[in-house]
């Protein structure tokens, strides 16, 4: 039905008409007809929001999420073949499980067939493969029809090998014969437990007492594997389509059995902790995963693989819970168990999530062992806590003593602190100890995490000593662990420093020992590398790729482009020099496991021309005394687009001075790349040298991000 509008001018002023394809001529009130859409409206909005409270209330909505399922709880969705043939079908359940258990395949045109005969190659392959029967390499088969190149020839030679085909005692074994209801049902009482007792009294019209096969009849019956017909006769020279086959063999499953359960509980535990230890480690080999599930399982783990490399990506941690195994299921070849636990998953360092786990394992036995070919998994989320803020970490230099931090106020938007506690001394792992427990509590009294640095003092030549012996190296990491936990810090900020290039490796090994026992004790490991040069073995001392692999954080020094050293005047972190370098470092690290350090000092440069050369020296000042210089001297700040600082000289003594402003305006710039790269946050070296709104500016640029 077609309908136009037409606006009324005469008569019904409150009315609409409607014109029907017809020529007939509807009209109804105006105003009714809106008043009734209203109080539709509002019933349907009411409704639905009392439907979703009450759902919310009893806890049984649950927003699914694949991103989630995939990458925190490690459940990604697998394709699987899809029989079009049997969508809707009445076997569609017992067909598609077989499918996932490897019993009963479909053919190349992806089809399943489910209306036609069944023939008895096809019939004894099914259970054979259902009851896992081994090749013990003896020959048992002597049709002549079935030759050793035959498609079927292992099935059947393992099946007359068990005494599943006595009853088929001729030279030939017609495997494209299809298969009677009798001969499945003689088949079928062979493979059943020899202590398996007919305890169910079945009649069929057409089998008399004096029937050949009467008792392997009643006993497949008798099971509840194989069902008469409607008319009561069991029509024993019948034939079956392969859903009902499908169907007898799934019956055949799901036999009531007493496997002991110690082995199932066992089983499930291990099976769904190594899932949990495998996402953490990043592994794509899948230990104690991968080679213990078939089927529809075997193309899920796969599918884990792949998320392996997206997980290398990401800065992801998880805590399992205490596993509870209940066995729901304990069939002849068909064990069914629920696990329960709750997982933390942690998103670096200001994301967390905790959740109530439910999954559901499907196993079947293979190569005389539990496999799973299916599983499912149902989560809620029981709490969460941070946001996508980023993080905001800041250096404490320690130089002697720890100080007394009592009265030090909080400073908004500060994530982390890291005090300069620990220096390498020697190759005998002694370490300079400046620790202070109370330092720490203050630190979490004010909501901060604490990561303490741990240093190599510089030293070239100790450090490699170190490295490159196992034990020393190993001694090195338990000290670390030891020291951490001592003063309760919540994480580790690994400054090695000035290495030899050729000890990349053993450095990026060190990392990983010390990850792997940080891990354990819930520590986070974050380690600083300076901004890629391929001529500087500060720099290429780093393999940052695969150190990102191991820590939770890489921090790149984003200063020192004119070190105290340098030959030439110039800014400490020009603006573009800092963005060029987080691009070319986030070629080798993921962008949520970088963090930028910016400077929150400047160099006063001085260059004095002294016998027919220039000397360029300079000196460290914080922000407020770079501001103080360029007062007491008269100069003039230019801003300077392209290092995106205040810039100011004046002269004094026959010398030029020079400097490059720190300030709010430079460091909104810097932290705002953090935003456009998307990275995991900000650190800044070091506390003491800000000015104080500094802390309102990095709070502001960051917060903007999580929104």
């Amino acid at each position: 039905m077609i309908w136009q509008y037409i606006p009324m001018k005469y008569g019904l002023h409150n009315a609409i008409i409607y014109i029907a394809k017809g020529g007939g001529i509807m009209s109804y009130n105006k105003n009714l007809y809106i008043n009734y859409i209203i109080v539709v409206l509002i019933f349907v909005l009411v409704a639905s929001f009392i439907i979703s409270t009450v759902n919310a209330e009893t806890n049984t909505y649950k927003n699914y999420n694949s991103e989630i399922s995939s990458t925190e709880l490690f459940q990604p969705n697998a394709n699987f073949t899809s029989f079009n043939d049997v969508k809707g079908h009445w076997a569609e359940k017992y067909m598609n499980e077989l499918s996932y258990m490897e019993i009963l395949n479909g053919f190349v045109d992806k089809t399943m067939k489910p209306d036609r005969v069944i023939t008895r190659s096809e019939f004894i392959t099914m259970v054979v493969r259902v009851m896992d029967l081994k090749d013990n390499g003896r020959k048992y088969s002597n049709y002549t029809d079935i030759p050793e190149n035959h498609w079927a020839y292992s099935y059947i030679n393992k099946a007359k090998g068990y005494g599943l085909l006595d009853y088929f005692n001729g030279k030939y074994f017609y495997p494209n014969k299809i298969i009677t209801r009798e001969e499945m049902a003689i088949i079928i009482s062979k493979a059943l437990p020899q202590n398996f007792q007919v305890d169910k009294q079945v009649s069929f019209s057409d089998i008399k007492s004096d029937y050949a096969n009467k008792k392997s009849i009643d006993k497949a019956a008798s099971a509840g594997i194989i069902n008469g017909k409607p008319d009561g006769s069991f029509s024993p020279q019948g034939s079956s389509s392969r859903a009902e086959a499908a169907a007898m063999i799934y019956r055949f499953i799901n036999l009531e059995a007493d496997e002991q359960e110690s082995v199932i509980l066992n089983f499930a535990k291990g099976y769904e902790t190594n899932i949990i230890k495998s996402a953490n480690e990043k592994s794509s080999t899948l230990t104690g995963v991968i080679e213990k599930s078939i089927g529809k399982e075997k193309n899920v783990n796969n599918e884990r693989k792949k998320v392996v490399l997206e997980l290398k990506k990401l800065n992801l941690s998880r805590l399992l819970g205490q596993v509870h195994v209940n066995i729901i299921q304990n069939s002849l070849y068909k064990v069914v168990a629920e696990i329960s636990y709750e997982l933390t998953v942690e998103r670096g360092v200001s994301k967390k999530t905790v959740y109530t786990i439910t999954k559901i394992l499907y196993m079947t036995y293979r190569d005389g062992s539990l496999k799973v070919y299916d599983s499912s998994l149902n989560y809620s989320v029981v709490s969460q806590e941070g946001s996508n803020k980023k993080i905001n970490l800041t250096w404490d230099y320690i130089y002697k003593k720890t100080p007394d931090m009592t009265g030090v106020q909080k400073i908004d938007g500060l994530d982390v602190v890291s005090p300069t506690w620990f220096v390498l001394q020697d190759e005998s792992i002694n370490i300079l100890d400046k620790a202070d427990i109370s330092y720490t509590n203050w630190a979490h009294d004010k909501g901060y995490n604490v990561w303490p640095l741990f240093g190599n003092g510089f030293d070239k030549e100790m450090t490699a000593k170190v490295l490159g012996n196992p034990s020393k190296r190993t001694k090195l990491v338990n000290k670390i662990i030891e020291l951490s936990l001592k003063y309760n810090a919540d994480g580790i900020n690994m400054d090695f420093e000035n290495m030899r290039t050729e000890d990349s490796d053993e450095y990026t090994l060190l990392i990983k020992e010390l990850s792997e026992k940080a891990k354990e004790k819930g520590l986070y490991v974050s380690v600083d590398v300076t901004p890629i040069n391929k001529h500087s073995n500060w720099s290429t001392c780093y393999n940052r790729k695969d150190l990102s692999k191991y820590a939770d954080y890489i921090i790149i020094m984003g200063y020192d482009q004119h070190w105290e050293g340098s030959p030439v005047s110039g800014s400490v972190a020009q603006l573009n020099w800092v963005e060029d370098s987080l691009k070319k470092i986030l070629e080798e690290v993921p962008a949520d496991k970088l963090i930028l350090a910016v400077p929150f000092y400047t160099r006063l440069w001085q260059e004095t021309y002294v016998n027919g050369k220039t000397v360029v020296t300079s000196k460290a000042l914080s922000m407020e005394e770079g501001e103080k210089a360029i007062k007491e001297n008269n100069a003039i700040k230019v801003w300077d687009e392209e290092s995106g600082q205040y810039y100011a000289e004046y002269k004094k003594d026959g010398s030029l001075y020079r400097i490059w402003l720190e300030d709010e305006n430079s460091i909104k710039r810097k932290v705002q790349l953090a935003n456009k790269y998307d990275i995991a946050g900000v650190a800044s070296w070091r506390k003491g040298f800000e000015k104080p709104e500094i802390w309102n500016v990095i709070d502001s640029v960051l917060s903007a991000a999580s929104l």
